[in-house]
């Protein structure tokens, strides 16, 4: 992890200041720790917000509506996260420096764009705000670190937003995009594993959609080239830092993505030792609203690999289980996918845990 925990009810108004710092939290793996003290931090500083208001000079007031906006966008928070974006857009003219004015207006665009997509509000929304934050990085200065730092993350988001829209080839691109951008900087080494991860996974999504069996292969080649260089990368970071394995939320989409892909091309067995080892790690990491939907699509994947493994004795409970998480954020389509998957699964296969199937 990052952050050094303290006891946020014994620090005295800017000492709470100085641990509000969000933008650690992707160049750091995004450890599931770092990302719920950011979230304290700032829910504890809303109690503040007219003393902090009439304390800072306008510009620096914008600059910690900003922070505010990112901790909760991390955080999955992303009613509060829309507000704050919001809030930052109607003070920009408090900034004077041109290039920061636009970087943080790419930067609430870009906050737009993953709040749209993550709520499922519209689509198109999420798909014009990702194309209006590119474009306004593209007017400031490409060797600018957090400009980099801001491009390589929209390729990240805006290529998630293409996978959810079934546009693999389109997500390829703009992670691959994101890689290159990512590489021209050391400072980015960590935030490029989840890059490189999410090229595989697109990679392997890919997959069933090619015409030959030559294009199927050459898929299946590439994401397990993306997938073999993201592993050694987190191995690495593993021996430095052994938590990681259990507190990162990247990790553990990884393990995700990659079990994804072995159901996809039918290796069930690793299938279900990656999607368990996911489940391990979200369980953890106590999701709060929308979010809690990863929990649900990696036991809905699970339940299927078990399914389709003939192990009807682990796949219902997993099933069962997300249909539940489904029906609690009234995701009717995921919810009438699971019901097609357990009107294959006889009603007297069932384990009592599905704790003990995620590490099966």
């Amino acid at each position: 992890m990052y952050f050094k925990r303290k006891e946020l009810n014994t620090l005295i108004l800017p000492e709470l200041l100085q641990e509000l710092n969000p933008d650690q939290i992707p160049l750091k793996l995004r450890y599931t720790s770092d990302i719920q003290y950011q979230k304290e931090v700032a829910l504890a500083l809303e109690q503040h917000r007219l003393t902090l208001s009439q304390q800072m000079n306008p510009e620096e007031h914008t600059h910690f509506l900003l922070k505010m906006a990112t901790a909760f966008l991390e955080s999955g928070l992303y009613g509060k996260a829309e507000a704050y974006f919001h809030e930052t857009l109607n003070n920009l003219e408090h900034v004077q420096n041109s290039n920061s004015r636009e970087l943080i207006r790419a930067r609430c665009f870009f906050g737009y764009a993953v709040v749209f997509r993550e709520l499922r509000k519209e689509q198109e929304k999420a798909n014009e705000y990702f194309q209006k934050s590119w474009d306004t990085t593209g007017i400031l200065n490409q060797r600018d670190f957090w400009v980099a730092k801001l491009q390589a993350d929209i390729c990240r988001n805006w290529g998630i937003f293409h996978l959810t829209t079934q546009h693999y080839l389109e997500a390829m691109d703009r992670f691959e995009q994101g890689i290159k951008i990512a590489r021209q900087f050391p400072e980015l080494r960590l935030f490029l594993i989840p890059l490189i991860n999410y090229a595989g996974l697109a990679a392997g999504r890919a997959v069933p959609t090619r015409l030959t069996k030559n294009e199927c292969d050459d898929f299946t080649d590439k994401a397990k080239k993306y997938f073999d260089e993201a592993s050694n990368a987190y191995r690495d970071e593993i021996s430095r830092d052994p938590t990681l394995k259990t507190d990162c939320q990247d990790y553990a989409s990884h393990l995700y993505h990659r079990g994804l892909v072995c159901k996809i091309t039918e290796d069930y067995e690793h299938a279900i030792q990656y999607l368990g080892d996911a489940l391990r790690i979200r369980r953890e990491c106590h999701y709060e609203g929308q979010q809690r939907g990863r929990i649900a699509d990696i036991l809905f994947d699970l339940g299927d690999a078990y399914l389709n493994s003939d192990n009807f004795h682990y796949a219902r409970p997993a099933l069962e289980e997300a249909k539940t998480i489904y029906a609690e954020l009234d995701n009717k389509p995921k919810q009438a996918a699971v019901e097609d998957l357990l009107e294959r699964c006889p009603q007297e296969e069932a384990a009592t845990s599905l704790r003990c199937a995620s590490t099966h």
